[in-house]
Parts: structure tokens; sequence; C-alpha cells
């Protein structure tokens, strides 16, 4: 008698199931940057181009770079401080990263009074001894955001809304007509 014929036939299928749900687990505790995503904003505006670790990991002692364009430009560099000379001229003093995030794996950029200029794709990539991931970002720079456009479409509709109700005051409504 084999030592496996006294173990329930789909025993073989547990064990695939508990290895296969042990590498996601691993995989699931692998450090990760936040996925791609399109942010938008008004000209003149600040924007928050969103970068995150999962999970999160203080980034302090980290190297994070932020480029854009099909250029590549550096527009931040932190490699345990802001390297402000690595900048190109264009963003230099408008961009900063949340200082108090960088504990928490917030790697976002902050990058003030967005320019036309500023519109366009960003790549935020972290560098350590062990590990180099990036994340990508697209920002949309127009008069208006989309919020914006949202809330003026919205009290248009209101507007048109009421002005098609309307009531005339009571004195020009005509008074009913009396039998006699």
């Amino acid at each position: 008698m084999q030592a496996s014929s006294s173990l329930p036939k789909n025993t073989r299928q547990y064990v695939l199931i508990f290895l296969h749900l042990g590498k996601i687990l691993h995989l699931s505790k692998q450090k990760q940057v936040s996925k791609s995503h399109l942010t938008s904003t008004a000209l003149g505006e600040d924007a928050t181009l969103q970068c995150l670790l999962r999970p999160p990991q203080d980034a302090t002692n980290m190297t994070v770079e932020w480029r854009h364009g099909y250029l590549n430009l550096t527009v931040h560099l932190y490699e345990d401080r802001n390297t402000p000379a690595e900048q190109k001229e264009h963003s230099e003093g408008r961009t900063s990263l949340f200082r108090e995030g960088l504990t928490k794996g917030n790697l976002s950029l902050k990058l003030s009074t967005v320019a036309l200029s500023d519109a366009g794709r960003y790549r935020c990539s972290i560098h350590t001894d062990k590990l180099q991931k990036s994340c990508y970002v697209t920002l949309t720079v127009g008069r208006y955001t989309e919020d914006q456009v949202i809330l003026t479409f919205l009290f248009y509709l209101l507007k048109q809304q009421t002005a098609s109700k309307y009531v005339p005051p009571p004195d020009s409504i005509d008074k009913p007509s009396h039998f006699t």
C-alpha cells in the first residue's frame, strides 16, 4: 500500500492552491510604487503629482527623482535632501516633496504655479541599493479644471430649469370671469 493512497484524492489540488496563495502573499509583500494615473489642474494653480510606495515604508534614505517629458528633464531630485542644482531652470523653486509624507512612503510632488509647459508625462523613480522602481503621472493643464467645468455646466442647467418654470406674479394673472 502506498503512503499517498491514504490521502484524499483532492489533496494535490489543495497543496497547489496553498503554494499559489503563498506566492501571491510573497509578491504582495514586495515593495511597489503606485500605478500610473492622470492629474489635471488649472493654469496658475498648484498640482500634486501622486506617487506612493506600497506597502508604505520610510523613503527618507532613498533617492527620489521626478523627470518630465520626452526629453526626460529632471524637475526634482531628492537624495537624503532636496538637490535643486539638478532641477531644470523652468521648475526650480516650484517643486517640493511632502517631507512629512516621505516617512510613510509618500513620494508625491507638489508643483506650484503650473504653466502650460508643465503639461505632459512625469516619471517618479526611486533608487536604493536593492530596489529601482518607477511610476508615471500625466498632468493636463487648462484654463479650467474638470471640476470647474462640471460646476459651470450644472449651474447652467439649473439656471435653464428655473427660467423655464417662470411663474408670473399674482397681479399680472387675469382674474377669473364671474358668471352672472
